[in-house]
């Protein structure tokens, strides 16, 4: 049978999110105050606006400011928002491209110029509503408590944290997905997140029990709000990313889960 090939368009809204370590007295100078003033701030810091600049703010990491984009030891992310619809239209593959490893690429890259398209649209999209979550992987602060501090290992220590999300709207990317001759069907498209304090964003698609790599070559994007807030994260409760990389067991145990044999 004659393979079918659908684009996948994932969202019309999403954010860049960052999550860093800053200085506890960054975190207990911002906690109570209001978060846009604190946009403000950030803003003037990043683009060097020393009279926006709250003086009396203490700085971000160790004895200096530096950019929100920077600081992003712990998340930093520019992706659809799992809140909202994806938009799937069949493709037609132009002669030289393939599906290869999740994704449609030029089987001798060298003879096309970048600016070519790898299909051509077939017919009229149609849209779905994100809701088949393969995972959720979690990125919350948390106020420090009694039960939380005596959550934490010997060794371990609440990390003061500042969140960042320039909400925006556009083009976020998107996958192709290859059948064997069937259409698409939603109920075999899954997607993993990261949840945080701000928003919930997609970090990985997978159909049919196989990973589908999201391309970001033409994303285009224009800012709409700015969201933020500093607190605190437990380092033993937050989800890496390698622990639901596509070799772990946890990940074979929820692919097991989502899509059965």
């Amino acid at each position: 049978m004659t393979n079918r090939y659908f684009k996948v368009d994932l969202g019309r809204y999403g954010a860049e999110l960052t999550i860093g370590t800053v200085n506890k007295e960054f975190v207990e100078y911002w906690n109570d105050k209001p978060p846009e003033e604190l946009v403000d701030h950030l803003q003037a810091v990043n683009w060097s606006d020393n009279s926006a600049e709250d003086t009396d703010s203490p700085p971000m990491i160790d004895d200096f400011d530096t950019s929100w984009s920077e600081v992003d030891d712990f998340e930093h992310l520019f992706a659809p928002a799992a809140s909202g619809s994806y938009e799937v239209v069949e493709v037609e593959i132009t002669p030289g491209a393939e599906f290869s490893c999740g994704e449609l690429v030029w089987a001798n890259p060298d003879e096309h110029r970048y600016s070519e398209d790898k299909y051509t649209e077939l017919g009229e999209s149609v849209r779905y509503d994100h809701e088949n979550f393969l995972y959720g992987r979690e990125a919350y602060t948390s106020e420090p408590t009694e039960d939380v501090l005596a959550s934490l290992s010997e060794d371990q220590e609440l990390c003061p944290v500042l969140v960042y999300a320039s909400v925006e709207k556009g083009c976020f990317g998107e996958v192709v997905i290859q059948t064997t001759g069937s259409d698409f069907d939603p109920e075999l498209f899954s997607v993993g997140t990261v949840e945080t304090d701000l928003d919930e964003l997609i970090e990985t698609c997978w159909y049919d029990g196989a990973e589908v790599i999201i391309n970001q070559d033409n994303i285009s994007t224009d800012s709409r709000d700015t969201n933020v807030l500093v607190g605190y994260i437990n380092p033993e409760w937050h989800g890496e990313s390698t622990d639901f990389a596509a070799d772990t067991e946890l990940l074979r145990e929820l692919l097991l889960d989502f899509y059965p044999a």
